[in-house]
């Protein structure tokens, strides 16, 4: 984050994107967890000047998200070749069409997918 800072030209801006509910990635490398106010405290301590923050991905829709990443996982590991995707494929489409159902129920701004913050130098 100081690098980034340190390269911003003054004025510029940069876009940031972080996950908050996500199965473990970058294993082993994958050490916090940042909330939403863990995130503005970070980057402001850092000298960036927020200009937008959103979360995104916050309706039922990451139920569908999260299932299709099970999914996916699940029979990579039981069926480890290309054969695995006419199993991933058709599952994940279903799943994904009842996403959009779920796209029908009111947000939670508590629980989501992800940070998108716009940031200045």
């Amino acid at each position: 984050m100081k690098e980034t800072f340190r390269v911003l030209k003054a004025g510029g801006k940069a876009v940031f994107t972080v996950p908050f509910i996500w199965d473990e990635h970058e294993q082993p490398y994958d050490f916090a967890r940042y909330s939403s106010f863990g995130l503005k405290s970070l980057f402001e301590k850092n000298g960036f000047a927020i200009c937008e923050y959103r979360k995104y991905l916050c309706d039922l829709r990451l139920l569908a998200l999260l299932a299709n990443a099970y999914i996916y996982k699940i029979i990579r590991k039981l069926i480890p070749n290309k054969i695995s995707y006419l199993f991933i494929l058709p599952l994940t489409t279903i799943n994904n069409l009842f996403g959009h159902i779920l796209y029908l129920f009111p947000k939670n701004e508590d629980l989501y997918y992800g940070n998108i913050l716009l940031l200045k130098k």
